[in-house]
């Protein structure tokens, strides 16, 4: 009897410290928050679909089927280099296995005279779903006159909750 509660007891204890692998081999793991909104902004700068489809997670490369197209669509709306932007709203997603943040970028001015605003939806870690691991989804608005929402946005991805 002593063998098997001795048994038992060993099986939690192992069972019970081992967690699952939180870390994937995702670039966006490496970054801060700064870095991975800079190197948003720097790949619309600089038309990187290449690079800005890296930052996405496998979940949302693998489930949106036309990635590649809504990429290269926002690319071409957001029109010129960024000068400026009035703030950076950061919205924050923390759970004991989970953690993400989804900023918004709030009056992004372009050098061609343009403003948008940009709202980007990422997990940094996620025990459960490793897969979800990078930015999900990417909405960006143009902004009209009086800074409200146009009707005019182009979406890429797909957010992940």
């Amino acid at each position: 009897m002593k063998k098997f509660i001795c048994m038992v007891i060993s099986v939690i204890l192992f069972t019970a410290c081992s967690m699952p692998d939180v870390y994937t081999d995702h670039p966006i793991q490496s970054m801060s928050q700064d870095e991975i909104i800079n190197e948003v902004l720097r790949c619309f700068d600089e038309d990187d679909t290449t690079k800005l489809k890296e930052l996405f997670c496998p979940k949302t490369i693998e489930n949106v089927v036309a990635l590649d197209e809504q990429i290269k669509t926002a690319m071409e709306f957001y029109d010129g280099k960024h000068l400026s932007y009035d703030d950076i709203i950061v919205n924050g997603r923390a759970a004991k296995s989970a953690s993400g943040f989804d900023p918004v970028i709030t009056g992004l001015m372009t050098d061609t005279g343009k403003r948008y605003y940009i709202w980007i939806n990422s997990y940094v870690v996620n025990a459960h779903n490793p897969e979800y691991v990078g930015i999900s989804s990417i909405s960006v608005k143009l902004m009209g006159a009086d800074d409200s929402a146009e009707n005019t946005y182009v979406e890429v991805g797909e957010y992940i909750e």
